[in-house]
């Protein structure tokens, strides 16, 4: 008995997944494409910028939507958007990546959770990152912390947040090269000293707060306190 509600448990929460995923508007794009419609670890889009072909930028998220290749969602149209227009005031790129926390696509709000626990542990996120962040130590590369507020429900197996272990590597690569640049894109942090996400929602939540926010990049820089790293506006 015991192991028939195992199984019929695991058999609902596959089927709820699998509900998730083909009911969001995108899930047909991504299928056509043949890309995974549960993970995905990084997405590369051009700017319409000239003069900055030495200029690299990364984008930190919390997780993965549904842009693809071919297609960007809202929050990467917006954020694309700011790298062409407001802040292009502060620095020119020709392109942007994008990483996230955890590779996990999210459906939609709610399912996360789920999905996190199906697909525990993130051994594969923490490698994929480590070995990005230290293979473009030397390629003029930037970041863009824009994680937001949610990052807690991203832990590792150690039940430290996927957010610390991404500011240790990122400590270790200023350590390693100076010009190693990093920023939030407003020109301040949130309430929780995360860096805003790049949603608008997140936007005008913080301008309810404060109405002398300006979008700008705004360069921050880590340091250790009580063996937790954190962000402090230079």
């Amino acid at each position: 008995e015991i192991t028939t509600r195992l199984v019929g448990s695991e058999m609902c929460i596959r089927d709820r997944l699998k509900d998730a995923y083909i009911k969001c508007k995108d899930y047909s794009k991504i299928e056509t494409k043949g890309e995974s419609y549960i993970k995905r670890y990084f997405l590369w889009n051009s700017l319409n910028n000239e003069d900055s072909a030495e200029n690299k930028v990364t984008i930190i998220l919390l997780n993965p939507a549904f842009a693809c290749s071919d297609f960007l969602d809202a929050t990467l149209k917006r954020a694309k958007y700011l790298l062409e227009h407001d802040l292009k005031q502060s620095k020119v790129y020709s392109s942007f990546a994008v990483l996230n926390l955890t590779s996990i696509r999210q459906p939609k709000s709610g399912v996360l959770p789920v999905l996190l626990e199906k697909f525990q542990p993130l051994e594969d996120d923490k490698k994929f990152i480590e070995e990005y962040i230290e293979a473009n130590i030397n390629s003029n590369m930037d970041y863009i912390l824009a994680w937001g507020n949610n990052e807690d429900k991203i832990a590792c197996n150690d039940h430290t947040k996927m957010s610390q272990f991404v500011l240790k590597c990122l400590a270790s690569a200023i350590n390693k090269k100076a010009n190693t640049n990093l920023y939030i894109y407003l020109n301040r942090l949130t309430g929780k000293e995360n860096p805003p996400h790049f949603n608008q929602q997140g936007f005008n939540s913080m301008k309810k707060t404060y109405n002398d926010i300006k979008i700008q990049l705004t360069p921050v820089s880590i340091f250790e306190s009580n063996k937790s790293y954190k962000l402090n506006i230079i």
